[in-house]
């Protein structure tokens, strides 16, 4: 059985290709319209400016395909601050038995990030070459990311299933400075963050998919300076979030997505129960 290869490159500005969810991204798609918190959160940056290869290999109704990329990685803004570099990849393996198929998934990114603060230096300007302004980093940080991930298609149902884990080690005196609503001044710890989820969702022959999710995660949220005083939240809660949805296929270009989800909070250490939240999502998605 002869084996068919592709490959190709782009630049400039990329989507990530870390899981399911930010490489199948389009609203008409995807079967959830609430982002699971590793997107949401972003766990990694969701977008880049790097340069991507991708390529694959078939052979029969099996396939392995792959996604490696070189960026900028996470910055403050579009541009760079310094001349360190972000890699990631993704590997998916796609076993196809018409009409239905399996895809398993594999991504992984690792990058650094740094903010800097213009200061003046009035000593500097006796060095040539110099001027009075410098730039002092304020912040650094590294950060691992691993994901697996499961897509099941078997006729009308559908079920997806993915788990990320983050890690975060800062620089020695670069650590975020982050406020309590008390005004107490922190810092942000090293830490390790999680998220998973499961989809379950199965198409009626009269043009109804209705799904459940269920999702848990363990994640830190640090507001940036533009809101006002940094601050933070500890990734010492986790957060169950079952939800039920609805998809209605109004034509085969236009959809209308429901879904009502409940968020869940416990202390990891006490293992009590914190605060509820409930939302309800809607959307009309047409695709062209």
């Amino acid at each position: 059985m002869e084996a068919i290869r592709s490959v190709s490159a782009s630049c400039g500005r990329v989507l990530n290709p870390f899981g399911i969810w930010t490489v199948d991204h389009g609203s008409p798609t995807l079967i959830s319209l609430a982002l699971p918190t590793f997107v949401a959160g972003q766990m990694m940056p969701g977008r880049l400016i790097g340069l991507q290869a991708l390529g694959g290999k078939a052979w029969g109704n099996k396939r392995l395909d792959y996604m490696l990329h070189i960026s900028n990685g996470r910055t403050p803004l579009d541009y760079d601050l310094t001349d360190n570099k972000a890699i990631g990849a993704r590997l998916t393996f796609t076993w196809d038995w018409n009409p239905s198929n399996i895809v398993f998934g594999a991504s992984t990114y690792q990058g650094t990030y740094e903010d800097q603060q213009k200061v003046i230096d009035i000593a500097a300007a006796s060095t040539p070459g110099k001027g009075y302004f410098d730039w002092n980093t304020t912040v650094a940080y590294t950060e691992h990311v691993y994901g697996l991930d499961v897509a099941l298609t078997a006729g009308p149902l559908r079920v997806y299933a993915e788990g990320v884990l983050r890690f975060v080690y800062y620089e020695r005196g670069k650590r975020e400075a982050v406020f309590e609503e008390n005004g107490a001044k922190l810092y942000a710890a090293d830490r390790f963050e999680w998220d998973a989820y499961v989809i379950v969702a199965y198409r009626t022959p009269v043009y109804l998919e209705p799904y459940v999710m269920f999702e848990d995660s363990s994640k830190s949220y640090i507001l940036p300076r533009f809101a006002g005083e940094a601050r933070a939240s500890a990734a010492d809660r986790t957060i169950p979030a079952p939800s039920v949805g609805l998809n209605v296929h109004l034509t085969p270009q236009i959809k209308l997505k429901l879904q009502a989800q409940a968020y869940l909070a416990y202390d990891q250490i006490t293992d009590k129960h914190v605060w509820n939240a409930y939302t309800f999502y809607s959307r009309l998605v047409a695709s062209f």
